[in-house]
């Protein structure tokens, strides 16, 4: 079981996290699941009304929708942040290439700590609006 100081250190090790100072991470560190997946384990369901967000700490994991790949993510990866933020039907499947371990955020308790937490809400709008620039030079 991985104590608070090491959830801390991994949330930090993520572009969502990265930025956001270890005192207030370790609120987030205090919700934050050890799960583990099985190779070939499917934990989010494309079209599925789910909301939990996950942040990959071993392993790696395939993104897909309609059975073609969109990408591959490893150790360090946050998946399933944009449903967790605004709740939607998940827009692709995450399936566990390999055995693989992660910090599972619930979104009813990730909402309490941004209600109270300006630092995380900042963070995180920083890193979202960071991906959109990226996403609109690729286009």
């Amino acid at each position: 079981m991985l104590t608070t100081i090491e959830k801390v250190a991994m949330l930090r090790g993520s572009d969502l996290f990265s930025a956001t100072p270890n005192h207030v991470l370790a609120s987030v560190a205090s919700i934050a699941e050890e799960v583990e997946f099985s190779a070939d384990e499917t934990f989010i369901s494309e079209n599925e009304m789910e909301d939990d967000m996950f942040l990959i700490t071993e392993g790696r994991v395939r993104v897909h929708r309609e059975g073609k790949t969109l990408a591959e993510l490893e150790s360090g990866e946050v998946v399933g942040e944009m449903e967790a933020l605004s709740p939607a039907p998940r827009s692709a499947s995450i399936t566990a290439k390999e055995v693989t371990r992660a910090l599972r955020i619930p979104k009813a308790a990730f909402d309490e700590i941004l209600a109270t937490r300006f630092e995380i809400v900042q963070a995180v709008i920083d890193v979202l609006v960071e991906r959109l620039r990226d996403a609109a030079q690729r286009d």
